[in-house]
């Protein structure tokens, strides 16, 4: 496999689990890795649980949802943000092992 991989996590109300997920996407195995968080409007919590994240890896972007846009909205928000070869979409209370992306 060659080439850039965006994980993107499209999250909304996910304050007590977004903190283990955004742990396995930072502790995956693949070099070339961008995260990409699009955090839909929401009040628990979630946006400062993935900026702490974010402060700690500068592979972490943040995108901030103004207005609330549902689910497949905020999944095309964090979508349009990939610029890499390849993509994915990582559910916000999702596990994934370390060598998830690699393989």
């Amino acid at each position: 496999m060659s080439g850039d991989v965006t994980i993107c996590i499209p999250t909304w109300q996910a304050a007590s689990f977004i903190d283990r997920t955004l742990s396995c996407a930072r502790a995956q195995t693949y070099p070339l890795l961008r995260i990409v968080v699009s955090v839909d409007r929401c009040d628990d919590g979630t946006l400062a649980l993935c900026q702490a994240h974010a402060k700690n890896d500068s592979r972490l972007e943040v995108i901030v949802q103004a207005d609330r846009l549902g689910w497949s909205g905020n999944a095309n928000a964090a979508l349009d943000r990939a610029r890499s070869e390849f993509f994915c979409l990582y559910f916000h209370d999702d596990v994934i092992t370390p060598d998830y992306v690699d393989t």
